[in-house]
């Protein structure tokens, strides 16, 4: 199965460069087919935007699969309505992947990412 990572919490890629990533959605191989609400095009198709509940049960299949990427970028987009039932920060904190073993906030995750991407590379 290839996976590609969402920008709103990139993945370390498999290979020397910054494509296929070792989590995130899948675009190859076995499916699953849950809502993608994070999207900005979702309420664009005539989809209504799901209560604040919805939205923490959909953050939660997509992490329960493997998809924190996914997870971070539904809390992100829906953050007002899900703050009404949990601190946002927080559930991205928790969706935060370690790096080299050690625990980071999403914000310093982000930071990371965005000023050393070859970081994310896997090691040789």
């Amino acid at each position: 199965m290839n996976r590609y990572s969402r920008a709103a919490l990139p993945a370390p890629f498999v290979y020397r460069a910054p494509y296929q990533t070792v989590r995130g959605q899948p675009i190859w191989g076995d499916a699953l087919y849950l809502r993608d609400a994070g999207s900005p095009n979702y309420e664009a198709v005539g989809a209504e935007t799901p209560s604040a509940l919805k939205l923490l049960k959909l953050a939660s299949l997509f992490e329960l699969f493997d998809l924190a990427d996914c997870a971070a970028e539904l809390l992100l987009r829906h953050r007002e309505l899900v703050e009404e039932w949990a601190g946002v920060d927080e559930l991205l904190d928790l969706l935060t992947p370690p790096i080299d073993q050690t625990a980071v906030s999403y914000r310093e995750y982000r930071a990371l990412f965005n000023s050393d991407i070859e970081r994310f590379y896997p090691r040789p």
